[in-house]
């Protein structure tokens, strides 16, 4: 009777230990079904180089499952991957990052998107582009009149002019570069031949859709986005033909070589064309003006032209109810400044004259 007992208690207890024991065993895994992409968008593109950017990106969900790498990746392709790509590492974790491309090629469009990685798997966020610079040699510098005193001009996207007076008037002493009209609205930015010829509405473009050029020589605009009145910073204005006259009449004689920036330089540089009267003592900046020989954009055309040697500024005059409309001309060839005109659809330079 003993004996049974003993057998009966210790069945008792092998089926609890064992019960216990398959209970433990059959609590499932976490399943990866379970888990989520984490939630990531690509940061604003800075500090663009002709070989070296920034980006990053902020991360603001980690999917129930913690981020193991984080970074950018960035290609010529149009779709960049981790796996496909340049990629950088940034840390783990969620947040924001900061991510510095080098070794860039320069004159180069890429495409880039920030990236986080779980064990679920990698999140993407959106599709950014981005273009290099050319190089330029940090030597290069305006030719602006060192005996005279300029004052400054910021505008709505943060570009700061030198500004000075000339008689009664104030004017820029660079060239335009906005890509947004006084009130916030973008300026249509039109490198194909189609797009610009077509256009009649306002736009913009680098000389050869080279962005290099923006930094001496500012941005190129049809007549239409000088006729919106708001193209120029709140309190100037684009000149009239009686503005320029104006101006003109103050620098006679010799008015071009006045507006001109002095000295003669490579083409590499593009300054003025040795040819006379561009010597050092005809095109003599005295008005502290700074007139850059920029060239000009073909309205029907892709072609640019006459940079080196000639400089176009728009006026806000035209010839009613025709295509054609007013601008001021600095020729290599002429120490005079005129007024001339052509078709609306030409990409000139701009300058602003205080109101």
């Amino acid at each position: 009777m003993r004996k049974f007992n003993f057998l009966l208690l210790f069945i008792i207890v092998f089926a609890i230990v064992f019960s216990i024991s398959c209970t433990k065993d059959s609590s499932p895994p976490k399943s990866k079904d379970a888990l989520e992409l984490p939630s990531i968008t690509t940061g604003v593109i800075s500090n663009i180089t002709s070989s070296s950017a920034t980006a990053g990106g902020h991360i603001a969900y980690d999917g129930r499952s913690p981020v193991i790498a984080r970074g950018v990746c960035y290609s010529t392709d149009t779709i960049p991957t981790i796996d496909n790509s340049f990629v950088t590492k940034d840390g783990i974790g969620t947040g924001d990052f900061t991510s510095v491309l080098s070794g860039l090629t320069k004159n180069t469009r890429y495409y880039i998107r920030a990236y986080a990685t779980n064990s679920k798997g990698t999140a993407y966020g959106y599709l950014g582009e981005f273009k290099t610079k050319n190089a330029i040699p940090d030597s290069i510098k305006y030719f602006l009149n060192p005996s005279l005193i300029y004052g400054s001009l910021i505008d709505i996207d943060g570009n700061k002019y030198p500004t000075v007076q000339i008689g009664a008037q104030t004017w820029m002493a660079e060239n335009l570069k906005t890509t947004r009209y006084n009130d916030g609205a973008l300026i249509s930015m039109a490198e194909d031949k189609v797009d610009w010829k077509n256009n009649t509405t306002g736009a913009w473009v680098y000389f050869r859709n080279d962005s290099s050029y923006n930094r001496l020589f500012g941005k190129l605009y049809n007549w239409y986005a000088v006729n919106t009145d708001k193209l120029c910073p709140l309190g100037w204005h684009i000149p009239s033909n009686t503005e320029w006259e104006a101006l003109f009449a103050y620098l006679v004689p010799r008015a071009g070589s006045k507006l001109k920036s002095r000295g003669v330089l490579s083409l590499y540089t593009g300054y003025w064309t040795s040819f006379s009267p561009n010597t050092e003592s005809d095109a003599t900046n005295e008005s502290g003006f700074t007139g850059m020989p920029g060239g000009y954009r073909i309205y029907d055309a892709s072609s640019y032209t006459n940079f080196n040697s000639d400089a176009y500024f728009w006026s806000a005059t035209d010839r009613e109810n025709t295509k054609v409309a007013w601008y001021m001309h600095l020729g290599h060839n002429s120490i005079d400044a005129g007024l001339s005109n052509d078709n609306k659809g030409n990409g000139y330079s701009c300058r602003c004259l205080k109101d």
